[in-house]
């Protein structure tokens, strides 16, 4: 299954954000667990666009470093 099968359409159920962390919360029509299965798809989606995140079920957390290039942040916030 490719990854545009995997994580289309992309339902987001909720977004939060605590200073320069971002918690993003995929839809599942399930109770969030950080044993959801979606993690290993969202896993291989974000590490093929070459971003590495560790997610944690149906929720990734987002926390970019003190030290990111112009370059490297612009990559990681295109659509």
């Amino acid at each position: 299954m490719g990854r545009s099968e995997t994580l289309r359409p992309v339902q987001i159920k909720a977004e939060r954000q605590t200073g320069i962390i971002i918690a993003i919360e995929w839809e599942t029509g399930n109770e969030t667990s950080y044993l959801s299965n979606l993690r290993n798809s969202l896993y291989s989606y974000f590490l093929e666009e070459g971003i590495m995140l560790k997610p944690l079920g149906n929720i990734i957390y987002i926390l970019p470093t003190y030290i990111i290039s112009d370059e490297n942040l612009a990559i990681f916030m295109q659509p």
